[in-house]
């Protein structure tokens, strides 16, 4: 028990220097945290510092039964009006009925397979493969654009081709006249001629007549500039197709940009307050590197970008301005969706060429492995880290070799007292034995 006191009296510096190791993890965590925020914030700064995001069109279909459309950034915006006459199909034949289409009753020889304007394919048909399925499953191995199935039940079974491309370019043409003997006939008929897509663009009146346009696919890109059209049904009546701006999605980057910057500067706040009254403070209270970032976050989003419009230069135009507190606020989120329909292309000068784009290097130098501010700060940390245990396990070594002299000490020291007490034992036995011979002989 002694010298376990001693050994834990001995232990107060390593004690020290393990609560000054944790407060640094415990600071390296806190950095790590902030730099996440940072890159997230970054991530914010790089969305609508992307061209793309500006020029967005919303499409609206009239009758979304007959057809949908989409369409790329920056498309021309207009009202169009569309009849879908008839919708693009694949050309499909069906075979004559089989009552069992495994049984290998056919011809043997080749047949012919051609699709499209593609090169025609010979597929070998032999007494092996002769049959429904077998012929279904050497077309489908021969590698052309099309799909061969079984259809039917119980006694009659029919080999259905399918094109898998749509309109006449997608025509199959088959030649089974290379198919010889047999106990029945392969022969095909069309259930599905293949048939283009057909569109009329425009309106007929007394004055104009519509444009007629035919596709082979039900998906139409090369009509309406940057737009693609999904046919789905033909119909009697015209469809209004109208491709207006669409600033929903740049709002809602703007809005998911302000919470990232608020929940940076939040962040840097708790990490460097002070509160009087109880005496509480942050872990970085004081740290001048914080506070040159946040100044640097300021400068970032409050800059005027000169070759952007004077209505929406900077942030503050938009009204989204700076708080008190450091935060930034959105005022009015109608007033700010008005501002990005009237002057998208200048909105997007004021972040592709300012905010955004300043904003995403400013951080990139706070964060980059290597040379950040944060990067080079809690590498610091780490390093003090490092001391810390080399000085703990030397001081360690240091402690078990204490220890076990005192060990050694303490128990020559037990061996000593022991061998005493056994001499003082001889010795009062002697004595006694010495008194009582004097007393006999008296």
């Amino acid at each position: 028990d002694l010298i376990a006191e001693l050994m834990e009296a001995e232990r107060a510096p390593i004690t020290r220097m393990e609560s000054t190791k944790e407060e640094y993890q415990n600071k390296i965590s806190l950095l790590q945290d902030l730099s996440l925020k940072l890159s997230t914030l970054k991530i914010s700064a790089d969305t609508l510092n992307t061209s793309s995001l500006y020029g967005a069109r919303a499409v609206t279909s009239s009758q979304e039964n007959v057809l949908t459309a989409s369409a790329q950034s920056g498309a021309p915006t207009g009202r169009y009006t569309i009849q879908v006459e008839q919708i693009a199909l694949a050309h499909q034949l069906a075979s004559g009925v089989t009552s069992d289409p495994s049984a290998r009753v056919f011809g043997i020889g080749t047949i012919t397979l051609q699709v499209g304007s593609g090169s025609p394919v010979t597929i070998n048909i032999t007494s092996d493969n002769n049959s429904l399925n077998g012929i279904r499953d050497a077309i489908n191995n021969a590698g052309l654009p099309i799909t061969a199935s079984i259809v039917g039940s119980g006694s009659e079974y029919r080999l259905v081709i399918l094109s898998n491309a749509t309109g006449v370019e997608g025509e199959v043409t088959l030649n089974v006249s290379g198919l010889s003997g047999g106990t029945e006939t392969l022969s095909f008929s069309d259930i599905q001629p293949p048939q283009n897509a057909k569109l009329l663009l425009g309106v007929a009146t007394d004055t104009s007549d519509p444009l007629s346009f035919e596709f082979s696919s039900n998906t139409v890109t090369g009509l309406l500039p940057g737009v693609t059209l999904n046919l789905l049904s033909s119909s009697s009546s015209s469809v209004t197709v109208e491709v207006k701006e669409d600033t929903s999605l740049l709002q809602e980057q703007i809005e998911k940009f302000v919470e990232n910057y608020n929940d940076v500067v939040n962040t840097i706040d708790n990490l460097t307050f002070y509160d009087p009254d109880s005496g509480e403070k942050g872990s970085f209270l004081g740290d001048v590197n914080l506070s040159i970032i946040q100044m640097q976050l300021e400068r970032a989003v409050t800059s005027v970008v000169s070759s952007a419009p004077e209505e929406v230069n900077s942030l503050s135009m938009l009204g989204v301005k700076l708080t008190k507190t450091g935060l930034l606020q959105i005022e009015d989120r109608e007033a700010l969706s008005e501002k990005l329909s009237t002057n998208s292309a200048g909105i997007k000068e004021l972040f592709t060429e300012g905010v955004a784009k300043n904003l995403s290097q400013t951080i990139q130098g706070m964060t980059v492995y290597g040379s950040g501010t944060l990067w080079v700060k809690q590498d610091m940390y780490q390093r003090m880290i490092q001391d810390i245990d080399k000085r703990i396990a030397s001081l360690e070594e240091i402690m078990d070799l204490k220890e076990e002299r005192l060990w050694r000490q303490y128990t020559n020291l037990e061996t000593y007292l022991s061998n005493m007490q056994s001499q003082s034992n001889w010795l009062a036995g002697q004595i006694a034995a010495l008194t009582k011979q004097s007393s006999s002989g008296s």
